[in-house]
């Protein structure tokens, strides 16, 4: 866990927008296109949290670059979903769609599809082993209304198949050149039917800055395959764009003479 306080500080580090402002307690959904929208030095304060994340998965799991910062979010699909305690930030786990071939190695089939895929996830060493990991798993899939089976991941780590093994049943997978991971049950598994598209593009359509109700598992019918998560608008979750001037003028008013915010009440 990386520790924060009411007056901005951010692992040691001194942030434009204190990272209770930023982030609710609990689960926050990112949404990359959102970012882009933001004033600048709610962006800084979002970089210096959701980059510091990045690197620390990065290096956990002995990548050779980083793979998760605002900078590379932004104008993109990807969200992601960010676990916050009171005073704490916890993990993360990012997802986009990506398309990929995949080949059958028995018979040699090409199969083009556009899964959404798990791009990223890591949870603070000082919280592994705890539950957080599934906890922010299963979020991640009643937000995007997938099933574990009928998503994509990218270069899973070891620590990651053995989680959806242990959880999922997941196992039986071909190796591919691109280092995706798709497993068999995502070609095994039919498409749901359309009410269950309209369902989940009718809870899709929450507006930015509300939390919204996990939608309905779906899958697209025309190729490439597009299983699982619908179009979701832009939204970071913690607050909509249009709120942050209201929580400025709320700073400016609670800043002492140094310029440090006072204690919420």
């Amino acid at each position: 866990m990386v520790d924060f306080d009411s007056r901005g500080q951010y692992n040691g580090k001194l942030l434009d927008v204190p990272v209770h402002r930023l982030l609710p307690e609990g689960m926050t959904v990112i949404d990359g296109e959102a970012l882009s929208r933001l004033p600048q030095r709610n962006r800084n304060a979002f970089e210096a949290v959701i980059d510091d994340f990045g690197v620390r998965s990065a290096k956990a799991q002995g990548l050779g670059a980083v793979i998760t910062t605002v900078r590379k979010m932004m104008y993109t699909d990807q969200r992601l979903l960010v676990h916050r305690g009171e005073r704490t930030v916890n993990g993360i786990i990012k997802t986009g769609r990506k398309k990929l071939f995949i080949r059958e190695s028995v018979s040699g089939k090409m199969h083009e599809i556009e899964p959404l895929c798990v791009l990223d996830f890591y949870v603070h060493e000082s919280k592994q082993r705890s539950g957080l990991g599934k906890v922010l798993f299963e979020e991640m899939l009643r937000n995007e209304g997938v099933r574990p089976h009928e998503l994509g991941y990218d270069r899973p780590s070891p620590k990651l198949l053995g989680f959806l093994r242990k959880h999922y049943k997941l196992s039986n997978y071909e190796p591919q050149t691109n280092n995706f991971v798709v497993f068999k049950s995502y070609f095994d598994a039919p498409p749901p039917d359309s009410s269950s598209r309209a369902r989940a593009a009718n809870r899709h359509g929450a507006g930015p800055g509300r939390r919204q109700e996990a939608p309905s598992f779906f899958s697209g019918s025309s190729e490439p395959d597009r299983r699982g998560g619908g179009k979701h608008p832009p939204a970071v979750h913690a607050a909509a764009p249009q709120e942050w001037a209201a929580h400025d003028a709320h700073d400016a008013r609670g800043r002492g003479p140094q310029g440090q915010q006072g204690e919420v009440q």
